[in-house]
């Protein structure tokens, strides 16, 4: 049976740790460190997860481990477990959700060549309705990254992205909106179908899979909506303009 870790627990770290259990796995393959062990035995004491007295305990004992820290003590994190990790025999894989650090930053931080996956969550997770991107470092294999969208469907919708693409997936519902797209896209919608249900605001069946763009964010942020949209119409238009599906 693999293990589970987690190096880290707040709002984002706790909502996946959640999500896992929710999917069907035993709370006694699951690992997890805090810096703050009190606040950590009081969250999830109830829950029967391992709960681990440092950062090292979980990189020496499980098979897949998450970075859920901040983006400001990753690097010290992972110099922390790094003589851990150079001790076994097994590397584990690292799923990294932190903001703004990439694949190749993991891994020119690490002093062994562990398969590193990034993934970009949002705070919607909290209730199972996130939509994750995800994508694999160097040494990842599809079989890892695939591993990793499985556990992150257990907090909403996941999609493998190109690591170009992260710094956008955090500029609010715009990139829902580009991702909903992409998504068409590979349904065998075609650009011109996309361009008509986007100037139509009919945007997308939730039973296709795909999410239905915020109004409010229309209203919040009209300028920076209007001016996207266009760009992603001219996107859209300059794509095979066959019909797309029908339902």
């Amino acid at each position: 049976m693999l293990t589970f870790g987690s190096i880290g627990c707040g709002n984002m770290g706790g909502a996946i740790l959640q999500g896992i259990l929710q999917g069907g796995t035993p709370a006694a393959d699951i690992y997890v460190a805090d810096h703050n062990l009190e606040t950590l035995r009081q969250k999830l004491g109830h829950t029967g997860v391992q709960i681990c007295r440092s950062n090292t305990e979980v990189a020496a004992l499980c098979d897949t481990v998450f970075l859920a820290v901040k983006p400001n003590v990753l690097a010290a994190v992972l110099a922390e477990i790094g003589p851990v990790l150079a001790e076994r025999t097994a590397l584990p894989l690292l799923i990294s959700i932190a903001a703004g650090k990439s694949t190749a930053y993991l891994e020119e931080q690490l002093t062994v060549p562990c398969p590193v996956v990034r993934v970009m969550p949002n705070i919607n997770a909290l209730v199972g309705e996130a939509v994750s991107a995800v994508c694999a470092g160097k040494n990842a294999t599809a079989d890892q990254a695939k591993t990793v969208c499985d556990l992150m469907a257990c907090t909403g919708k996941v999609l493998e992205l190109d690591e170009a693409m992260f710094p956008l997936f955090g500029a609010g519902s715009f990139i829902v909106l580009h991702v909903c797209v992409l998504s068409a896209l590979r349904h065998s919608y075609s650009g011109l179908s996309c361009f008509l249900m986007i100037r139509s605001r009919t945007l997308f069946d939730r039973s296709k899979g795909f999410v239905l763009f915020s109004e409010e964010y229309k209203k919040s942020e009209p300028f920076s909506y209007r001016k996207k949209v266009r760009i992603l119409l001219l996107w859209c238009t300059s794509r095979d303009s066959n019909p797309g599906p029908t339902d």
